[in-house]
């Protein structure tokens, strides 16, 4: 079954979501700088991970619901492990 494209998602994410996920994170970001004596080190490797996370977070956003329903289970019960 096919879906019509719809200009409010962006790559299937909602925009004012991803909109105020990236302003929290660059939030998050001038606080640990202030917080990490202006340590760019710390900086960079954070900033690393937020980009891995977000391109975790836009790859799963690709996959259809259907195809996720079967594998519930097993993350439910690897999370509560």
């Amino acid at each position: 079954m096919q879906t019509n494209w719809n200009n409010n998602h962006f790559l299937h994410l909602d925009k004012p979501l991803l909109l105020g996920l990236l302003l929290l994170s660059g939030l998050g970001l001038v606080v640990l700088y202030s917080a990490a004596n202006q340590n760019t080190d710390m900086i960079i490797r954070q900033m690393i991970h937020l980009a891995i996370g977000l391109g975790l977070m836009i790859a799963l956003a690709q996959i259809r619901v259907q195809a996720l329903i079967p594998w519930v289970p097993w993350v439910y019960l690897g999370g509560a492990a």
